[in-house]
């Protein structure tokens, strides 16, 4: 059984606006200030257009649509793309669906639930491995030479594990 979690209430919209302009992660913040991730990621959402007002979806009913799919294709899950741009996740969702002629499960942006009639993601887009870390510094070198570790034994066959090799040596 899992311990319980006791979350507080979400520090105040300046708190938040900061923590976004320092670019502080929604983990990090829900750890930091004892809020649950989901409200972490809402609050997270909801206000940074504040934060970055050039993140806002500016669009009329008849532009809603191609901004939808651009955003989409970005990347921005459903929540997102309705925070930026004032609407709810439906109308999103609608407007994605009149731009495209495609029901909105159609639509994947590499996050979340996987519905039956989504198409399969190739593989050259699937989840691409973390980009590996920069070597540190060159130290100087030194005269000792590395040692050099022995090579493996060989596997053993069935056969000779069992002592019934067939060389009689």
């Amino acid at each position: 059984m899992a311990p319980s979690t006791e979350y507080k209430s979400l520090p105040s919209d300046a708190v938040i606006v900061k923590a976004i302009k320092q670019g502080q992660t929604h983990g990090a913040f829900a750890k930091e200030h004892s809020v649950s991730p989901g409200a972490a990621s809402a609050a997270f959402y909801r206000l940074e257009t504040t934060a970055d007002p050039s993140l806002a979806i500016k669009a009329t009913a008849k532009t809603l649509g191609k901004a939808v799919v651009r955003a989409r294709n970005d990347g921005l899950r459903w929540e997102r793309i309705a925070a930026r741009s004032g609407r709810t996740i439906k109308e999103v969702q609608e407007a994605w669906e009149g731009e495209t002629g495609k029901p909105f499960t159609q639509s994947y942006s590499g996050r979340g639930r996987r519905f039956e009639d989504m198409p399969q993601v190739p593989k050259s887009q699937a989840s691409k491995p973390a980009p590996k870390a920069k070597a540190a510094p060159a130290k100087k070198a030194t005269t000792k030479q590395p040692v050099k570790k022995a090579a493996p034994a060989k596997a053993r066959t069935r056969a000779e594990r069992a002592g019934k090799s067939k060389d009689p040596s």
